[in-house]
C-alpha cells in the first residue's frame, strides 16, 4: 500500500492523513475491500469515474462544483456503481480541499475529479480493518436524538433533516442487505 501520491505534480496526498475522516466508510466497506482494490488496480474504477464524470458534467464547462453538490454526487455515484457504501460529505471534504488548493468555491476539472476519487479509494481501501475500524481510528460517536445529515440513496443527495433513532451495538444487515458495522446509526428523516 502506497503511503502517498503526488497527483499532477502539485497535489501531494498522504493517505494516512485522510483515514480518520474515512473510518466509517472503511468499516462499512470492509467486506468489499479485496474487490475494490482489484477494481482500482485493473482500471475499472477510473473507467467508471470517467463515464460518471461525463454523464454529470452537463454544463459542458469541463468541471464539477463542490458548492452545487456535483463533486459529492460524482464520488457517491462511483462508489455506488462498485457496490460500495459512499463516504459522507464531511468525509470527502478534506481530500477535496487538497485538490481545490484550499479554495472551497473552486470547481474541479475532469483530471482533478478523477484523481480526487482515486485518492479517496486509495485512502479507504489502503489497509484491512480490524473489529470494524482501521487500527488506530476511532469510530464517530452518535447519540439518540442527535441531528445528522442524511444521504438519500434513491436520489443520490444529502439532506440536513435526520435524527439518530438507533445506534447499532453490533454489526447487522440493514435495508437492502447492506452490512453495517457496530456504531452505525439508523436515522429517521423528517420531510
Amino acid at each position: 500500500s502506497t503511503p502517498s501520491l503526488n497527483y499532477m505534480g502539485r497535489v501531494l496526498v498522504h493517505f494516512e492523513a485522510l483515514e480518520p475522516s474515512l473510518a466509517g466508510v472503511q468499516a462499512a466497506n470492509a467486506s468489499q475491500r479485496d474487490a475494490a482494490v482489484a477494481a482500482l488496480e485493473h482500471g475499472e474504477v477510473m473507467r467508471t469515474a470517467l463515464t460518471t464524470f461525463l454523464a454529470q458534467e452537463r454544463d459542458c464547462n469541463g468541471s464539477l462544483s463542490w458548492r452545487t453538490g456535483e463533486v459529492q454526487k460524482f464520488i457517491t455515484e462511483v462508489f455506488r456503481q462498485h457496490g460500495l457504501w459512499p463516504p459522507e460529505m464531511h468525509s470527502m471534504y478534506p481530500a477535496y480541499r487538497l485538490f481545490a488548493g484550499g479554495d472551497a468555491e473552486r470547481a474541479l476539472d475532469s483530471r482533478e475529479c478523477l484523481f480526487l476519487l482515486d485518492a479517496l479509494f486509495r485512502a479507504t481501501f489502503r489497509r484491512d480493518v480490524q473489529d470494524g475500524f482501521p487500527l488506530g481510528a476511532l469510530p464517530l460517536q452518535f447519540s439518540l436524538g442527535e441531528p445528522v445529515d442524511v444521504f438519500c440513496r434513491g436520489t443520490s443527495s444529502w439532506a440536513r433533516d435526520g435524527i439518530v433513532a438507533r445506534v447499532l451495538a453490533e454489526g447487522e444487515q440493514v435495508d437492502g442487505g447492506l452490512r453495517m458495522p457496530a456504531g452505525s446509526v439508523k436515522v429517521v428523516r423528517f420531510p
